[in-house]
């Protein structure tokens, strides 16, 4: 908007409307700006106080709002998503029930805001630092370990539920005060994206949804085909100049041009950027916004003493596992619980006034969706001290020093556990069917060379260890289907006849089964006794067992481990996800019956391999001693827990308990 019509010449007489929450007034009235008037954009006129009083449109005439009806359309608005046209025809309707005459408009005077500066009316995070507001005045010689108490964290990301239509006869109507808020200023944005028409972005990390489908979107018959924003990741309020319309879906140039603009007059140590492409639109950040940093108005991304860049918790999942653990902000240094997903939180809230924004015109959707984010700034702003004091309180101190200890060591030395990875696969070592092939190829060699060992005739150590660890598979398995309600088979009995006749073969010369084979015909398959290395005392093995059965054994059981460990964690996602999905989809008998006997096998496949897990370190504390395994830590059935209800919603279910067994009868 170049400037406002002019109020007039002289002391014309115009009609003045005054709109209040309850009567809209009519007064004819000489038009004229008070010559003391603080607020130069506020009309005065015969019965109306100045200061009490807004001008409501730039057409031709005077009308005035007052603030407290002003003050109520926002709340409604940003509440109710009342329209401006909704509210006004109410207050008509208070004003004269029939309606019987028009309401005229008025003028206004000339542009009142041309000193207002860039962003300067947008409501900002309180709690992010910034010098000379909420930072101590020494903050700049604070140790390196403290630096990261001074960065800011910003979050990135596209909405494409915010679109735009193009009219064909739409009447010019730009936004009250264009880049003075949450948008960017909208000329000089679009003379930027000249430059980026033909622009290609290429992928070089993986197929990911947004990156598949920003080139294809259907833009046919849009003005903009959604929004792209940059808010304050550890707190989700949306940084001024922080909103800029997406044309042809999530490209480099509109993104760029955001942060650069969000930024401000930002000043601090580290800056950190959390964005679901990350991984990608990192690469030649620094030369793309070269040319806006040249021409000014912007600050320079070299000013930062490091920029950190991190993928969103939650998006990080669709990544390559290379890609995901280098960028997640699960464990990105300084960056504490911030899941970089505060974006995401923030477009669930404005997704609903898209059905009002998107017939509307360019300047009025602006102008609807700032104040819509003004009111989500403001209510976090108060409400931060609150979440923060739920989410602190929710944290063990003692159990928090331990793992902070444990991160400690492995920022300072990479080549340790990290903490932070779900170990399986290659990642937890070698399984337990890759140690029994280098074992087995290693007694080969040994028989070959006459320095095996052997049990029996021809049965080597290897094949005799393996042999009773597939027997103590095969009793597993038999306790947990009888111990399921879920699964019935007849197999049990199969394993009843083989099993005596296969322990008898293989270790019918062992020193460890002397005085116990006479017990094996009348114990049941799952009841037998197999006697291994490790449930001899270290002075028995010494004479019992042969030699390398010991180390054989404290190999496969060490490998059981992991395999048993990865399982476990696979088992629990999956259960949890059947659990979810039979509680949002399975409606009727039938369906919840199929539900939840499929959860019942998973959940009797999860106790058996939890009961691998518990024998196989037991057995491999006593073989190699209490302190052997430090990863693998003792498994309660507590642990075996992934459900993701919050505190929040605990304790909202814990309140409605309690006003349910208080209702009266």
């Amino acid at each position: 908007m170049d400037s406002f019509p002019s109020a007039g010449v002289g002391n014309s007489r115009r009609l003045l409307v005054s709109c209040d929450t309850a009567v809209t007034q009519r007064d004819s009235g000489a038009s004229r700006v008070a010559p003391s008037c603080p607020y130069p954009a506020l009309y005065c006129s015969s019965g109306t106080i100045y200061a009490a009083w807004l001008p409501t449109t730039q057409l031709w005439g005077l009308n005035h709002l007052s603030h407290t009806s002003l003050d109520l359309f926002r709340d409604l608005n940003v509440v109710g998503n009342i329209s401006v046209h909704d509210f006004v025809g109410t207050l008509e309707r208070r004003t004269d029930a029939t309606r019987l005459g028009d309401t005229p408009e008025s003028a206004t005077t000339k542009n009142p805001f041309e000193a207002v500066g860039a962003g300067e009316l947008a409501t900002a995070c309180w709690a992010c630092p910034e010098p000379d507001f909420n930072l101590p005045e020494d903050w700049a010689l604070c140790p390196p370990e403290d630096k990261f108490l001074y960065s800011l964290l910003l979050a990135l990301d596209a909405n494409f539920r915010l679109k735009n239509r193009i009219r064909a006869n739409e009447r010019k109507d730009p936004s009250l005060g264009s880049g003075w808020g949450y948008f960017v200023e909208n000329d000089a944005y679009k003379e930027h994206l000249r430059d980026y028409v033909a622009e290609t972005d290429v992928s070089t990390c993986i197929a990911f949804a947004a990156l598949m489908q920003k080139e294809t979107r259907l833009t046919t018959g849009l003005r903009v085909s959604g929004v792209g924003g940059c808010v304050c990741g550890r707190h989700g309020v949306v940084r001024a100049q922080g909103l800029g319309d997406l044309q042809k879906g999530e490209r480099y140039a509109n993104m760029d041009y955001i942060l650069m603009h969000a930024l401000g007059d930002t000043r601090v140590w580290k800056l950190v950027l959390s964005y679901d492409i990350a991984c990608q639109w990192k690469q030649r950040l620094l030369m793309r916004v070269a040319d806006m940093v040249k021409e000014g108005g912007v600050k320079s991304l070299d000013d930062f003493e490091s920029i950190q860049f991190a993928l969103p918790v939650w998006h990080a999942a669709a990544h390559d596992i290379n890609c995901r653990e280098a960028l997640s902000s699960s464990h990105a240094p300084g960056v504490g619980r911030t899941d970089g997903e505060g974006i995401e939180r923030t477009w669930v809230v404005l997704n609903p006034i898209g059905f009002a924004t998107k017939e509307m015109g360019e300047g009025n959707r602006h102008d609807t969706i700032e104040d819509k984010v003004d009111h989500l700034n403001f209510e976090k702003n108060v409400g931060q001290g609150e979440n923060f004091t739920g989410i602190d309180c929710t944290l063990e101190p003692a159990l928090r020093d331990e793992w902070q200890a444990y991160v400690e060591e492995w920022q300072a030395d990479s080549s340790k556990p990290n903490l932070y990875v779900v170990a399986g696969g290659k990642e937890a070592g070698p399984s337990e069917a890759e140690v029994a092939a280098e074992l087995k190829k290693s007694g080969v060699e040994e028989a070959r060379e006459g320095r095996g060992e052997f049990i029996g005739e021809a049965t080597t150590a290897v094949a005799f260890v393996k042999g009773l660890m597939q027997l103590e598979a095969q009793k597993r398995r038999i306790k947990a289907e009888i111990k399921g309600k879920t699964v019935v088979t007849a197999e049990p009995k199969q394993p009843n006849r083989r099993a005596p006749c296969f322990v008898l073969q293989e270790i019918e010369d062992h020193p460890t089964a002397s005085g116990s084979l006479h017990a094996w015909r009348v114990v049941k398959a799952e009841d037998v006794k197999l006697w291994f290395a490790a449930d001899l005392t270290e002075s028995q093995r010494k004479w019992a067992c042969k030699k390398g059965v010991v180390t054989i054994e404290a190999k496969l059981r060490r490998a059981q481990c992991g395999d048993a460990l990865t399982k476990i964690h696979s088992l629990l996602y999956s259960k949890t996800h059947l659990v979810y999905s039979r509680n949002e989809f399975s409606v009727g008998q039938l369906a919840s019956t199929r539900a939840n006997t499929l959860i019942g096998r998973v959940s009797d496949e999860l106790s058996k391999e939890v009961g691998k897990y518990r024998q196989a370190l037991i057995a491999l504390k006593r073989l190699e001693g209490p302190n052997c395994a430090p990863e693998f830590r003792e498994l309660l059935d507590s642990d075996l827990n992934v459900r993701s209800e919050t505190e929040s919603d605990a304790a909202l279910r814990r309140q409605l308990g309690r006003i349910g067994s208080s209702r009266p009868a």
